[in-house]
């Protein structure tokens, strides 16, 4: 928990400066966006932050403008932390984990641009967000 403290604490502490840049801002708030905050969020799970932090973490990545798809696809990619790479080769040999990662990589991608379309879709709307691109709204 502590290290999930510290990381969104670097996390907020960089999102929050005047140098920052959200990846909400990238694209027309649509697609684009939420596919650009997708493969960060993914990129950004395999770090190796333990379960518990991740929570932490992923609650600042989203103040600071990381889109609905890419809090998702961080989540999901977190199972891809490099500390678990000798357990997944040990379970199911080399090339066996190497096709488990790379579905999970899909998967975690697929998932998070999917609860976005669902949550625009339904016009669901987030209580607490900082910027309207940060969810896939169909009109945009």
């Amino acid at each position: 928990m502590s290290l999930g403290l510290v990381l969104g604490g670097l996390v907020a502490a960089w999102g929050f400066s005047r140098a920052a840049w959200a990846p909400a801002e990238v694209g027309n708030g649509g697609f684009e966006t939420q596919l650009v905050s997708g493969v960060i969020g993914a990129s950004l799970g395999l770090l190796g932050v333990p379960p518990v932090a991740n929570m932490v973490v992923a609650t600042y990545l989203w103040k600071t403008g990381l889109g609905q798809a890419g809090i998702v696809a961080y989540l999901c990619a977190a199972t891809l932390a490099p500390y678990r790479w000798p357990l997944y080769a040990r379970l199911f040999g080399s090339r066996g984990a190497l096709r488990l990662m790379a579905l999970i990589l899909v998967a975690s991608l697929s998932a998070g641009l999917g609860t976005a379309l669902i949550f625009g879709v339904l016009d669901v709307d987030i209580r607490y967000k900082l910027l309207p691109e940060q969810l896939w709204v169909l009109g945009n």
